[in-house]
C-alpha cells in the first residue's frame, strides 16, 4: 500500500471535503457531536481549529492514488508519560472503510508523529469496534478506560485511551511507507 500525505489547504474545496466526511451518518455516530454541520458554520472552525497548531497541520492521507482518509494531530495535555504527547484523529473516506485502510494509515501517521513526540494518544469511544480494531492492529495499546465529558451537551462518553510509545525497538510502520 503506498501512502502519502498532503496537508490539507485553508481552502473552501478541503474544508467541503472535510466537512461531507464529516457528516457521514456512520461517521457521526462515532462523534462526541452528534449533529451534521453546515459549511457556514464549520467554515470558521476549520479555520480557527484545524490549523492553530502550525507544526501540527491537518492532513490528508492519499492510499495507492486514490484518497482515504483526514487526520488532525494536536498536543494532549496531561498525557500518560513524560515528555511530549500528540493526539491523533482519523476520518476515512466513507466508501475505502473495512479494505484495511484505516490501519495502514494510522501506522504510517503514528511514525511521522512518533519523530516529534513521546508518545501518541487515540481516544475512541468504546462502541466505536472498528477503530478500536484498526489502533490496535496498527500497534497501540490500550492504556486505560476513561469518560469524556462533552461540554455543549453535559454528555459523559465512555472511552477507550490506546497508546503508541516512542521505543528504540518500535515497529510501527515497518510495512508502510509515509511521505510528505
Amino acid at each position: 500500500m503506498d501512502i502519502v500525505f498532503r496537508p490539507a489547504a485553508q481552502t473552501p474545496q478541503d474544508a467541503a471535503r472535510v466537512l461531507a466526511w464529516r457528516n457521514d451518518p456512520v461517521t457521526l455516530s462515532m462523534f462526541y457531536h452528534k449533529e451534521p454541520k453546515v459549511f457556514a458554520a464549520f467554515w470558521p472552525e476549520y479555520l480557527g481549529e484545524y490549523f492553530k497548531h502550525g507544526d501540527l497541520p491537518p492532513l490528508f492521507a492519499m492510499v495507492d492514488g486514490h484518497e482515504a482518509a483526514f487526520l488532525r494531530s494536536t498536543p494532549y495535555p496531561d498525557g500518560p508519560v513524560p515528555g511530549r504527547c500528540l493526539d491523533i484523529d482519523i476520518n476515512v473516506v466513507p466508501n475505502r472503510r473495512g479494505q484495511g485502510i484505516g490501519t495502514a494509515v494510522i501506522r504510517a501517521m503514528t511514525r511521522r508523529l512518533l519523530e516529534a513526540c513521546q508518545c501518541v494518544v487515540a481516544e475512541v469511544k468504546c462502541s466505536n469496534t472498528p477503530s478500536l480494531k484498526a489502533f490496535q492492529r496498527a500497534g497501540f495499546r490500550v492504556h486505560d478506560q476513561a469518560t469524556h465529558l462533552v461540554a455543549e451537551t453535559g454528555e459523559i462518553v465512555p472511552i477507550v485511551r490506546l497508546t503508541a510509545m516512542r521505543t528504540p525497538s518500535s515497529r510501527l510502520g515497518q510495512d508502510a511507507d509515509a511521505v510528505l
